[in-house]
């Protein structure tokens, strides 16, 4: 008997059968003399039972049916199973993929930050062993690196406002 077990795999089991069997009997005589024979046939217990073939197919095929419902019912089984399996493999996947993109980019992101901190760091190293200074002006926001002059303390541009001036703010790159 074919079955699925708890793995879903088809397994084959054994099963308690009641069934009838069948005996069929011959007999053989030599030619003319069976008519003879046939008044002992009765005595012998044989009997042709009307239906029984049409009955015994009908029972033969009834197994079978719900034998092959069985199968379909348990392939259904195995192919919903293997679809939901399928489904959360992709699902899983997909996190996996998520995941490993915004991890990629945090990366970046942080790569990114730690150059422009390299690069601003060497920058002010430039600028300190070149002699200068890295300069604000407050008023338009421009950004420039000047010269240090001995003995100036800090340089001053022409204001926006005229007849004013702006002093430059240093600052790190």
């Amino acid at each position: 008997m074919v079955g699925s077990g708890r793995s879903g795999i088809l397994q084959t089991n054994w099963d308690h059968r009641i069934g009838t069997d069948t005996n069929v009997r011959a007999m053989r005589a030599p030619e003319g003399s069976l008519d003879a024979l046939m008044a002992l046939v009765p005595e012998l217990g044989a009997a042709e039972v009307p239906g029984y073939s049409e009955f015994v197919m009908a029972i033969k095929q009834k197994a079978f049916q719900q034998a092959q419902g069985i199968a379909q019912k348990s392939f259904q089984g195995l192919m919903d199973k293997a679809h939901m399996d399928a489904q959360q493999l992709s699902d899983e996947h997909n996190r996996y993929m998520t995941a490993t993109q915004e991890q990629y980019a945090r990366q970046r992101t942080q790569f990114a930050h730690a150059i422009d901190v390299k690069d601003r760091n060497n920058q002010n190293f430039v600028d300190y062993a070149a002699n200068q200074t890295y300069y604000l002006n407050p008023e338009t926001g421009g950004r420039g690196t000047l010269p240090d002059i001995p003995g100036a303390a800090r340089y001053a541009v022409p204001s926006t406002t005229p007849g004013w001036w702006v002093q430059l703010q240093p600052i790190l790159h």
